[in-house]
């Protein structure tokens, strides 16, 4: 052990650049596509204030200026999105169809009455979004014969006595603008089941695509 500390003592005076690395910068790129230097261009996409998660303004030594969340951008979750719908349009059954897809997020669950468990996001809800309010709902509206999808995310509004005792929201205004989705709207015609089969729900989908049709 005494012979392996010598050895990496001698290491380090002898290389001490290739052995020491510098603290985590702005600039490193992890899972995102993009080069490093191109990251600060999405800065200005990020709202600022106090929102329903953590953002590179609230939180500058979790999260890189410019990022949604750690290591991956506004654009790559575009990307994403756009990825799913490719791989859905790749069947030749497909293309010729209208497509409505619902990502609901994940509920928050309580251990008793008012005690909550810790929240864990829904997996593939993250991974198209980068959301991390619960309860939400990511609608994306492919039309037939249309080259284009559309995206809208169903949030709760801004609420002072319930952020009192959950903690702050996005809300409806910042909801779009902070996760690069085309619109937001309330998450109220869902009904608190999120039942996407509920007369309420296919009335609000059937509305979406009348509107983005149009």
């Amino acid at each position: 052990m005494h012979t392996f500390r010598r050895f990496s003592s001698q290491l380090c005076v002898r290389y001490p650049r290739r052995l020491v690395k510098g603290p985590l910068g702005v600039n490193r790129c992890m899972s995102s596509t993009e080069k490093p230097s191109d990251l600060l261009i999405h800065s200005s996409k990020i709202p600022k204030g106090i929102l329903g998660q953590p953002t590179c303004h609230t939180h500058p030594h979790l999260i890189p200026n410019g990022q949604l969340t750690c290591g991956i951008t506004q654009q790559e979750y575009k990307e994403r999105r756009d990825s799913l719908l490719s791989k859905l349009l790749e069947e030749s059954e497909h293309i010729h169809k209208s497509h409505i897809l619902v990502i609901p997020a994940a509920c928050k669950q309580f251990m008793s009455d008012k005690i909550p468990y810790v929240f864990r996001q829904n997996s593939d809800f993250f991974y198209l979004t980068g959301c991390l309010e619960p309860s939400a709902i990511l609608v994306m509206v492919k039309l037939a014969l249309d080259a284009s999808y559309k995206t809208i995310l169903f949030v709760h509004e801004k609420d002072s006595h319930a952020e009192l005792w959950e903690g702050p929201r996005t809300g409806c205004s910042l909801a779009a603008s902070l996760t690069a989705i085309m619109g937001s709207r309330k998450l109220s015609p869902w009904g608190k089941d999120k039942n996407v089969s509920s007369p309420t729900a296919l009335s609000t989908l059937r509305a979406l695509a009348h509107k983005w049709k149009g």
